[in-house]
């Protein structure tokens, strides 16, 4: 069985329980593993190319969490009005994205990238995502 790598980043904002908003410029790896097709397990170009359309929709935007029972989303006039735990923020809703996700740590952004990787390459089986050089969150099949 024989694996690639593939790396790409993204830059985007955030917020947590017990932090403000803060930005993180991150790195991505995405793990493919199969037996050989034609000496290769994919064509890098196709997989960098998935991988990049999947930051282009992260980069540059603020992060928030859409399934967390903390967070209150109210859309009004193209501004979201977010309720996190004691904080309030009044945003542009063009510089959001909303995940399906509890909270944007970097294990959760893994798991959702896992996700919508696999459903352009299925012979995805991790991907990772740096918080910082020294701070990574993997999701693993």
């Amino acid at each position: 069985m024989h694996k690639v790598i593939v790396s790409s980043y993204f830059s985007a904002g955030h917020f947590l329980s017990d932090e403000p908003i803060h930005g993180h410029n991150y790195g991505i790896r995405v793990i493919l593993k199969s037996e050989l097709e034609n000496g290769m397990v994919e064509d890098f170009r196709i997989i960098q190319r998935h991988l990049d359309d999947f930051c282009k929709t992260l980069d540059h935007y603020l992060l928030i969490p859409g399934q967390n029972k903390e967070v209150k989303i109210d859309n009004v006039n193209k501004q979201l009005h977010v309720k996190a735990w004691e904080r309030t923020y009044v945003l542009p809703a063009s510089d959001v994205v909303i995940l399906p996700v509890e909270n944007t740590t970097a294990e959760l952004l893994a798991k959702y990238a896992h996700a919508k990787l696999k459903e352009k390459m299925r012979k995805v089986v991790s991907v990772q995502i740096d918080e910082s050089p020294n701070c990574t969150g993997e999701y693993s099949e």
